[in-house]
């Protein structure tokens, strides 16, 4: 659990339990079943990671068995695709995001919810905070570029390096990664709609990055995929067995650390293949260092 969604939570006035997910990542119903009887339960957050839908409306359904006045959020921020068929309703949000997983960009988190289930205040105009705002965009995105164009001659010349998987702790600090409500940036808005419209694109990138790395851990025998219902476009391919020898050869993330705990991961053994759709993979530079 991100320590920013703990502190936002608390200044809400809310407490946070975590709940269970099985060795599929998909949400352990009966233990969420469990911590929701007996007590009063305001909020249910239930998030698609790695290719897994936790969305579907029998799992909604169950949990407004246990209780029909629970506000249920489906964070879908590594789901967004222009396959899914959810949608808000009277007590469901959805919260997503164009931060460079699931689509290139560099906004932060967005929200869609019916009007009539809460009412959310825009946040206040500002010309100063607009203007901040919109600096650390533009040198946001320079910064992807610079990184972005970095990334490409490195590889023209094979010897492409990228830092080593470790474990990942979100405390909320970075640039659209607070808590904050902010107004959207044009900046962010224009880019946000072009990822859209190349979505396909990203898409089949994606598709065709699986079948490749897949190949590829099985020849080499240095890894395996731990299968999900959409891993082949999941911005982050879940990946358990993984060789050392890979560790700084491909774009690796770590595992999510344990709550209040940053130094330990309930799953040390799961690391993902960051697949942008944006960089094309081959893996015969890699095939050849591992010969």
């Amino acid at each position: 659990m991100a320590e920013g969604l703990r502190s936002a939570a608390s200044e809400a006035g809310l407490q946070t339990e975590a709940y269970r997910t099985d060795h599929g990542f998909i949400a352990d119903l009966s233990d969420l079943r469990e911590k929701m009887h007996g007590q009063e339960v305001a909020v249910v957050v239930v998030a698609s990671l790695f290719g897994v839908q936790n969305n579907g409306r029998a799992l909604l359904e169950e949990l407004r068995k246990v209780d029909k006045d629970t506000f249920i959020i489906l964070d879908e921020c590594q789901n967004l695709t222009p396959q899914s068929d959810i949608e808000p309703d009277s007590r469901t949000l959805i919260v997503f995001s164009f931060n460079t997983k699931n689509i290139p960009g560099i906004m932060g988190g967005g929200i869609c919810w019916r009007k009539s289930a809460i009412d959310i205040d825009a946040p206040p105009r500002s010309f100063r905070a607009d203007c901040c705002l919109g600096t650390q965009l533009c040198a946001a995105f320079a910064l992807q570029v610079v990184r972005r164009l970095k990334g490409v001659l490195a590889g023209l010349r094979k010897r492409r390096r990228f830092a080593a998987p470790e474990r990942e702790y979100s405390v909320c600090t970075r640039l659209l990664y607070d808590v904050r409500p902010q107004r959207i940036a044009k900046i962010s808005l224009v880019r946000s709609i072009l990822g859209m419209l190349c979505f396909r694109r990203l898409e089949r990138v994606r598709k065709k990055n699986f079948a490749r790395l897949e190949e590829f851990l099985e020849i080499s025998n240095t890894g395996v995929i731990a299968k999900t219902e959409r891993a082949d476009v999941a911005p982050f391919i879940p990946l358990k067995q993984v060789d050392a020898k890979l560790h700084g050869r491909l774009p690796l993330k770590g595992p999510y650390a344990s709550e209040c705990d940053p130094a330990n991961s309930l799953r040390p053994e799961v690391l993902c293949f960051r697949n942008d759709g944006v960089s094309s993979w081959t893996f015969d530079a890699e095939r050849h260092k591992l010969a």
